[in-house]
């Protein structure tokens, strides 16, 4: 479902598609970097997308900025502030 981005000049496509499939798969609030959990069952649930989509980042994102960012927040597993990040 998510392809993977060896070379900067894909990025316009891959973003377009990753935050499709994202928002299909449920995960869309990886991507809102505002985004906060408000209950512990959001809490619960934005844990599990957060494990979720540092794995397919770590898969995805195959160019040197963007092992940069998985390497940055691998300790946390944290996908938001990497997407953050790796997007600005």
């Amino acid at each position: 479902h998510y392809k993977t981005l060896k070379d900067e000049k894909q990025w316009d496509s891959l973003k377009r598609k990753l935050e499709s499939t994202a928002t299909t798969h449920g995960c869309e609030n990886i991507l809102d970097h505002k985004y906060q959990p408000a209950t512990m069952d959001d809490v619960a649930l934005f844990d599990e997308q957060q494990k979720f989509m540092f794995d397919m980042f770590m898969t995805i994102l195959r160019t040197d900025r963007g092992e940069h960012f998985v390497r940055k927040f691998a300790v946390d597993k944290d996908a938001q502030p990497a997407w953050r990040e790796y997007t600005h």
